[in-house]
């Protein structure tokens, strides 16, 4: 007999459990899998104090999410971050809640509410 493996997974922005008997690159649900490949970025807030830590890094699994999610297209993301275009090739960018909130801001003034 055959034997078949099954990787059960979280999606790393929403958490919904992902079942798949394919290893995949990402861990993301079909709906943020489509984001990613549209070009978007999900920023995902956490709570650092919150995490665990492992040699002083908290890795995507040790993150306390604090359930603020925001997904930015990949060219906005590098005007409102300065970081290398390699990071913002990422499929989940995870953030503190003040980045989200100034986000917020910044969109809300620009669209004038």
């Amino acid at each position: 007999m055959d034997k078949c493996y099954v990787a059960i997974d979280l999606c790393m922005v929403c958490g919904d459990v992902l079942m798949d008997t394919r290893l995949k690159e990402d861990d993301l649900c079909p709906e943020h899998q489509k984001l990613h490949t549209n070009g978007y970025i999900a920023l995902v807030g956490v709570d650092p104090d919150k995490g665990l830590f492992s040699n002083k890094r908290i890795g995507p699994d040790g993150m306390y999410r604090t359930g603020k999610v925001a997904h930015l297209k990949r060219s906005i993301a590098k005007d409102f971050f300065d970081l290398p275009t390699e990071e913002l090739n990422e499929a989940v960018m995870f953030v503190e809640d003040i980045v989200l909130d100034q986000l917020h801001k910044c969109i809300a003034s620009s669209i004038g509410n």
